[in-house]
């Protein structure tokens, strides 16, 4: 099982591993209830929680910032540099602060080159979506 943050593939690959899990506790069970001869009959029921993707972009944005508020924070957070990360920051790109913006910017440049292929295309769709917002560029006293 791989570690790190989960995505919604991860999140379907643990949920049927828990069914799996849960099915064989059953069985084993009503092994134990058969040789104990009980007469309660054995029931199986298995929920599994869908995570809240809001807290978890929401975690993931606080975790990004607290990484990257420091100085030369970018060059050690390309460790932590995900797809999954990658996905749920562009949404919340703008409401970053500046610094942390832009050290996250400088993250993805120092990236290793297969790395950097992998993020290709979470790193496009942040360039198509924000070349500068206009309320920034139009900000008094704003210059180029």
């Amino acid at each position: 099982m791989q570690t790190g943050l989960c995505s919604s593939e991860r999140a379907a690959i643990c949920n049927a591993e828990l069914e799996v899990a849960a099915r064989t506790v059953f069985r084993t069970l009503q092994a134990f209830a058969a040789s104990t001869h009980s007469e309660q009959p054995l029931r199986l029921v298995v929920q599994v929680a869908t995570p809240d993707t809001a807290a978890m972009n929401r975690d993931l944005a606080h975790y990004a910032t607290s990484k990257l508020q420091g100085d030369w924070s970018a060059l050690a957070f390309t460790k932590s540099l995900t797809r999954e990360m990658l996905q749920s920051l562009i949404p919340r790109f703008e409401k970053l602060d500046p610094l942390v913006r832009v050290r996250l910017l400088l993250a993805a440049l120092m990236l290793p080159p297969a790395q950097r292929e992998e993020l290709l295309p979470e790193l496009q769709a942040r360039a198509r979506t924000g070349r500068g917002s206009s309320a920034e560029l139009e900000a008094p006293g704003a210059t180029l």
